[in-house]
């Protein structure tokens, strides 16, 4: 959870006018390991997405765990009914839905990952995009080769969707042009319809652990929008967050402006909405006490977003 190209035909062109699109992380079905729906994970609920349309959400990530939902590649009845049904309420409010695996790299097999994902897409609508892996920290430098792999079966089976590929590691904004990109500029898709995603919190370390915001910390943002508005692909800023301390309030302002302002990101989808963030004291937490009420949080980032 912590702390995304007409260089190639491969990558996807970047439509000078877009406007990045506001979003939410929907959590809830990612939580915990194993266990049972509805007791160690809890799908977003209706008042959840409810909320997020209110809030002028766009676009909601939805993470997940694939293990759950295709374990040995073949779709479970219940986990991915509830990831199924999330979809598809997401998608008749009006938002566009991006799913995405919250494994860490930890599968060992592209081809059984393809797979997993293509028997998923298979019964998803096309405007679905799906997001990979989540920080895959856990495959180390093999990432992009791993996923390159992914990414070319999906394509073989017949995968249309849009892709979210996240940044080896933890995924870091900050890093974005020495660590991701030169990876990024060789990567392959036929179909030119992946974007790229970057992490990032503003906290000391960038974890996403503390609540004090490091005085010009929305700096950390310039890395990938520069490298990706300089290359021609987009990106997806997939998780950031800000608490109530007080020194969030001018990082806040000043990443959002950044984000707004740049061509490159097709999405921001912040963390998070939903179960995960309900208990009083996590710092990120955008639902607020009582089913669908909104955050002092949650409201400030929308007032935040309208402004600019």
């Amino acid at each position: 959870m912590r702390t995304l190209l007409i260089v190639s035909l491969a990558l996807a062109a970047l439509p000078v006018s877009a406007k990045p699109l506001f979003g939410v992380n929907l959590s809830g079905l990612e939580a915990s390991k194993g266990g049972r729906l509805g007791w160690s994970h809890i799908a977003p609920t209706r008042e959840d997405i409810a909320l997020a349309v209110k809030s002028g959400v766009k676009v909601a990530r939805i993470p997940f765990k694939m293990d759950r939902v295709a374990p040995g590649g073949y779709l479970d009845p219940i986990e991915f009914g509830a990831l199924r049904v999330t979809v598809a309420t997401v998608r008749a409010a009006g938002i566009r839905p991006l799913i995405d695996d919250h494994s860490y790299g930890a599968q060992a097999n592209p081809t059984a990952l393809a797979s997993a994902w293509a028997n998923i897409a298979r019964e998803l609508p096309s405007d679905v995009i799906l997001g990979l892996q989540n920080e895959p920290h856990k495959r180390g430098a093999d990432w992009w080769p791993f996923a390159q792999s992914v990414v070319a079966d999906l394509r073989a089976a017949g995968v249309q969707n849009w892709l979210s590929v996240a940044g080896s590691g933890y995924s870091p904004a900050n890093t974005w042009d020495r660590a991701q990109g030169p990876h990024v500029l060789r990567f392959k898709d036929p179909l030119k319809r992946t974007y790229f995603e970057a992490h990032t919190y503003f906290d000391k370390w960038g974890s996403g652990t503390e609540a004090p915001c490091v005085p010009g910390s929305a700096n950390r943002l310039n890395p990938v929008l520069r490298h990706a508005q300089a290359n021609g692909y987009r990106v997806i800023i997939g998780e950031l967050a800000f608490s109530a301390d007080p020194s969030c309030d001018a990082v806040r302002s000043a990443a959002v402006a950044k984000i707004k302002e740049s061509p490159a990101v097709y999405a921001v989808t912040f963390w998070t909405l939903g179960n995960f963030a309900m208990h009083p004291r996590y710092l990120f937490g955008l639902t607020g006490p009582g089913k669908g009420k909104p955050s002092v949080l949650l409201n400030k980032l929308v007032a935040e977003w309208k402004r600019f």
